[in-house]
């Protein structure tokens, strides 16, 4: 009773003070052998880099090396993946939690989390009453990884603990739990009664909590509370509706606001959130204005309609791109959405007009086919994928024939996307045709071919599954031949099993491991041989000074100035400023904007695919606990975790879902108007470095 007590007293608010300090359970020990400190750090790097460590020398460095030697090795450790690790691991980074240095105790908990190790919940369970923050901090997030259910309590009751980053790891926790889990309205319940900490001006319109002057929230409350709110939004909670309509109006902070309008468009549509939506068109700050767009359009009403026509002439092209999407919804007012496409189709934004082909495709098939055809001949590039991706809403007669013509475009972003659009043609001459794109010269067209395939794999494509298997090389092979396993893996039978196989004896780590997991999906309890070494020696680290380096990418819009973060990702650091130094990045194009998400550019192929490092060698993630927030430049990856390499993608508002889970390695320090403003084929004129640069 007396816990449930606190427990309750938690969730209402109530911060517990951390325990007192005790004795560690363990004692630092002497070094086994006297190298220079330098040496050491340098053989955790050079492991953590080839990403293996069956002999478990960093084992040897986290029990037995100096505390930044222990912090780095845990460090390392956490961004192995198990097969790739010696079989003590588990157990030396639980040891490491009773580390005397706290910074170690939280490397440690954050490097179970990243494993996600089962088995840990008794240590993590320790862990969360740490009497240093940090340590709190990183066990609530390994926690959330490794063991929601067994620790559920634990992480409400963190919630209300005294230390702001430990009630901020605490919030962001749940977006990561199974809703349907058994404790899920427990969790929401929580969340709630936190989001409904509000302003004043807020609650006295609402009338949604007792708020006291005497304690107005501080800033740093409004930072856990748009962490309470998306988390709520991400579990699509309708206990949440109330909190999503308090925090998305117009006097609200934006950053919380952007998130309660994602909550509002989630759940089932009512006139107050429609209504909050609608006004959110108008707001100055386009993020608002998309994210209200995305909420009309996801509950097309009629009545919406002449919100979504003034949105049409907002000053952002992200605003006008998003409602033009959207519009295609509008099934049942096809012809009172007529008018406003055809005025959007002259935009001066390319993405736009390109918005407006994809929904009159959807709104008019075979009616807008003879347009489409003529627009495939447009010179503009964006346009052309445009009208690729639109081809695949036409009727199959009519798209095939534009689709395959389209797919000889000389560029790769436009043929990707019409062999990808044959995807919704897969009866008869649609999937020949992409079995004949499967042995394409280009690894791109391999590519869209096999995610042509994902909707409806059979039989009859695995003679050309295991051809592009067996023919594929270059920078795009281990996607395609991922991809590959992942169709034999959705068709029964002995032929796909033996295809699935040959991954088990590939030299690639990440695809040995991927056919072990889909193999062990199909079929429980199968038996592997041990796992194949990663061949070739390990790598030197590359030498780097801390100090953060800045670079300017020059663009079509202006200038972007990033300071960068060797502490958090040195090797992603080095391979950034290599290949600016190499002039790699020069005339490339920004070949993704995803309105209020991310811009990504950096591929010299400009579509997605193309993937170089400054020694040949794809990037190993570098995961850490620094944030996604807007201006965090980031690492673009494939499914494999390891497929780091020149492109980088830069965030337009706080991103949270992406936190450890890729590599951040930078900040946007100067250029915000400018990232607002790219779209898709805006270009990087040029790249260099300023100032503090890491030493050759």
């Amino acid at each position: 009773m007396a816990r449930r007590l606190i427990f309750l007293l938690a969730l209402a608010g109530a911060c517990r003070t951390a325990p007192p300090a005790g004795d560690p359970q363990a004692v630092e020990s002497s070094p086994a052998e006297a190298r220079p400190e330098d040496a050491a750090k340098r053989e955790i790097a050079s492991i953590e880099a080839f990403g293996q460590d069956k002999s478990g020398r960093l084992i040897t460095h986290l029990t037995r090396g100096s505390r930044d030697e222990r912090r780095r090795a845990a460090i390392a450790l956490g961004r192995l993946s198990p097969p790739r690790s010696a079989p003590g691991t588990p157990s030396a980074l639980v040891g490491a939690l009773s580390d005397p240095d706290a910074e170690v105790r939280a490397a440690a908990a954050f490097a179970l989390g990243q494993r996600e190790e089962r088995g840990v919940a008794s240590a993590l369970a320790v862990a969360l009453a740490d009497p240093d923050p940090r340590v709190r901090a990183a066990a609530v997030t390994a926690a959330s990884r490794c063991a929601p259910g067994e620790l559920l309590e634990e992480l409400l009751f963190a919630i209300g603990d005294a230390d702001s980053a430990v009630r901020s790891a605490a919030l962001l926790a749940p977006h990561r739990f199974d809703t349907s889990h058994a404790g899920a309205g427990l969790v929401d319940a929580a969340l709630v009664l936190f989001a409904q900490r509000a302003p004043a001006h807020l609650l006295e319109s609402q009338h949604a909590v007792d708020y006291d002057p005497k304690h107005p929230p501080t800033p740093a409350d409004l930072d856990e509370v748009e962490l309470a709110v998306f988390s709520l939004a991400r579990r699509r909670s309708e206990r949440g509706r109330a909190c999503f309509e308090l925090w998305a109006q117009e006097n609200a902070p934006t950053e919380i606001r952007l998130f309660a309008l994602q909550g509002l468009a989630a759940l089932e549509a009512n006139e107050s959130g429609l209504e909050l939506m609608r006004a959110a068109l108008t707001d100055d700050d386009w993020r608002v204005a998309v994210e209200g767009a995305r909420g009309v359009c996801a509950h097309a009403r009629p009545e919406s309609l002449p919100a979504l026509a003034r949105a049409l002439e907002h000053r952002s092209s992200h605003v006008r791109e998003v409602v033009a999407l959207g519009l295609a919804a509008f099934v049942d007012q096809r012809e009172q959405v007529r008018p406003l496409l055809e005025r959007s189709s002259v935009d001066e934004s390319k993405s736009v007009r390109a918005a407006v082909i994809a929904s009159r495709a959807k709104l008019w098939g075979d009616e807008f086919a003879p347009d489409l055809e003529m627009l495939a001949f447009d010179a503009d590039p964006v346009i052309r994928a445009g009208v690729a991706e639109a081809a695949g809403d036409l009727p199959t007669e009519r798209a095939i024939p534009l689709l395959t013509s389209l797919a000889r475009d000389r560029y790769p972003r436009v043929a990707g996307a019409a062999v990808m659009a044959l995807g919704n043609h897969l009866e008869g001459e649609g999937r020949r045709r992409l079995h004949i794109f499967l042995s394409h010269d280009d690894g791109g067209i391999r590519l869209a071919a096999l995610i042509a395939l994902a909707e409806d794999p059979q039989p009859e494509d695995l003679p050309h599954l295991e051809y592009a298997w067996r023919t594929s090389e270059g920078e795009i092979a281990q996607e395609i031949r991922s991809e590959v396993l992942h169709r034999a893996a959705a068709i029964e039978g002995e032929k796909a099993d033996a295809l699935l196989w040959r991954g088990v004896e590939s030299t690639e780590p990440y695809i040995a491991e991927l056919a072990r997991r889909l193999i062990s999906e199909r079929a429980p309890g199968t038996t592997f041989p041990p796992i194949a070494p990663i061949p070739g020696e390990r790598p030197e680290p590359p030498p780097y000074d801390p100090s953060p380096p800045l670079v300017e990418l020059h663009t079509t819009r202006g200038l972007l100035l990033f300071e960068l973060a060797p502490e958090d990702a040195p090797r992603h650091v080095h391979n950034f400023v290599e290949l600016v130094r190499s002039g790699h990045y020069d005339g490339l194009d920004w070949h993704r904007v995803v309105p209020d998400f991310v811009v990504q550019g950096g591929d010299h192929r400009g579509d997605g695919n193309g993937s170089r490092t400054y020694d040949g060698r794809p990037l190993r993630r570098e995961f850490s606990d620094r944030p996604f927030r807007r201006g965090t430049l980031g690492m673009p990856r494939n499914e494999d975790p390891d497929s780091g390499g020149s492109q980088i993608f830069v965030c337009h508002r706080a991103t949270p879902h992406l936190d450890g889970r890729y590599t951040a390695f930078g900040e946007l320090v100067q250029g915000f108007e400018v990232l607002d403003a790219l779209e898709v084929g805006d270009r990087i004129l040029s790249a260099r470095l300023r100032g503090a640069t890491i030493v050759r």
